[in-house]
């Protein structure tokens, strides 16, 4: 999406597709803001103005698509003001409000909760995760750094040291329950942040029909 930004022009880098699921179709959207500067620079005035130009496309698209719930991740360079993730989710839950965000933390080791920089001595938490509060509720969220996990917990997980270093930015795994409309209390969504995803789901039949249910202690690989 080209936007102007004081004497300049650039590109906000977002996708945003409809997606098909057994609870019903639902939005979701990819999301990378402008990296740098801190409270108040220039790079914090332009992810607010990516923010806002991602949420007034975010709302046509519900308004077309009138999805069940929505979901927004990726990397929003949250280095200055947290005002980025409001503006941006502003009026995308079902019932008009902003959209909840996950706090996950480093699967193993809840005191950790950055996403980028794992093996630097400079961490940050950068990616996050939204979704419609008043349709789903969430059942589990965590940041997925293999390598920190020690050699016996990889070998448990079917896992590699290197398995989580294909990006730069560390995934982030969320299941979500719909609030309503069955599933038999399992997670109908599994969604992954920062372009990767766990391979770890089976079928399992739930009110009459396929759904996918992620086999979350395990973590194993297909």
């Amino acid at each position: 999406i080209p936007v102007s930004f004081g004497r300049s022009n650039f590109p906000v880098r977002f996708a945003g597709a409809g997606v098909e699921t057994p609870a019903g179709l639902f939005l979701a959207a990819s999301v990378h803001l402008k990296a740098a500067g801190g409270l108040g620079k220039e790079e914090d005035g332009r992810r607010l103005t990516e923010a806002a130009v991602v949420n007034e496309v975010l709302r046509g698209m519900r308004a077309g698509m009138q999805p069940v719930a929505t979901v927004v991740a990726g990397d929003f360079n949250m280095l200055g003001t947290p005002d980025v993730a409001r503006l941006l989710t502003q009026g995308l839950d079902n019932d008009r409000s902003g959209l909840c965000f996950a706090e996950p933390t480093h699967l193993g080791d809840p005191s950790l909760v950055y996403t980028h920089g794992s093996g630097s001595p400079y961490k940050s938490r950068l990616d996050y995760l939204g979704w419609s509060e008043s349709c789903a509720s969430l059942r589990e969220a965590f940041v997925l750094d293999t390598a920190i996990m020690s050699a016996g917990a990889l070998r448990k997980a079917k896992l590699k040291a290197e398995d989580s270093t294909a990006s730069d930015h560390l995934p982030i795994i969320v299941d979500l329950l719909p609030l309503a409309g069955g599933g038999g209390g399992q997670p109908l969504w599994r969604c992954a942040s920062a372009g990767q995803q766990d391979a770890g789901w089976q079928q399992a039949e739930e009110c009459g029909r396929q759904v996918r249910r992620p086999q979350l202690q395990s973590f194993s690989r297909s």
